[in-house]
This record gives structure tokens, C-alpha cells and sequence, in this order.
């Protein structure tokens, strides 16, 4: 395909992918090869802005995507059980600043935090303050 000054790209999705989603393939592409079963070709999509595509249902089934769906949802559970316990220890500690002690700290070196660094550890939930 190179020779006619065409590009091949691969790319996997699955039944549910969101076509407003920025970072999904065109909706009229995604619609095209949801109707293709594995080895059939669809006839040629133009794409506003965007060119002319043909699409060749390669596999109906990835295995390798799959399984990494499956990791990436197996984690964002993982990660959403945990800030559930972190948020319950966080509504029950009541913080007691002892004045007379906390007059005795004393910096060594300060520093400033890069407003950008800043602002993605606070999007993180790293830079968080009681």
C-alpha cells in the first residue's frame, strides 16, 4: 500500500469504545467495522479532513487487547477500592497541631514547587493539604 502513497495502520477497539471519544478512530470508521466479519474489506470511507479509508476486519477477536483490557480494568478497581479506603481514613483523622511544637521546626532549605509540576501533583491527588 506504501507504493500508492497510502498508509496501513492497525487498530483495535472494542464494541463499546465511545466515538466521541478524542482518542477513538472516526465514528463512521468504527461503524464500518463493526459490520465486517474477520477477512472482508469495507468499500472506501472518506473522512472529512481527514482522507479516504479502507478497512479489513483482520481479527474479530484480539487476544493480546483483550487481555490488556482486562489488566487495565483489574487495576482501575484495584485503584478505586483503595482511594475508597484512603477517603474513609481521611473523613475519620482529626488533625491536633501542637502550636509549641510545631515553632520549634525549622527549615533547612525551602523550595518552590513549578506552578505546572504543581498543578499535576494537585490533578493526581498528590498535592492535597489539610
Amino acid at each position: 500500500m506504501e507504493a500508492e502513497g497510502g498508509e496501513y495502520k492497525t487498530y483495535t477497539f472494542d464494541k463499546n469504545e465511545d466515538p466521541a471519544d478524542e482518542s477513538s478512530m472516526d465514528e463512521s470508521i468504527i461503524a464500518a467495522a463493526q459490520k465486517l466479519k474477520e477477512g472482508e474489506r469495507s468499500d472506501v470511507i472518506e473522512v472529512e479532513n481527514d482522507g479516504y479509508y479502507v478497512v479489513y476486519m483482520l481479527d474479530e477477536l484480539d487476544e493480546e487487547a483483550t487481555e490488556t483490557k482486562k489488566e487495565q480494568l483489574a487495576d482501575e478497581k484495584k485503584t478505586e477500592a483503595y482511594n475508597e479506603v484512603i477517603d474513609g481514613w481521611e473523613e475519620d483523622v482529626k488533625w491536633d497541631i501542637n502550636e509549641d511544637e510545631w515553632a520549634k521546626v525549622k527549615f533547612i532549605e525551602l523550595f518552590e514547587l513549578k506552578e505546572a509540576e504543581a498543578e499535576a501533583e494537585a490533578e493526581a491527588g498528590d498535592g492535597e493539604t489539610e
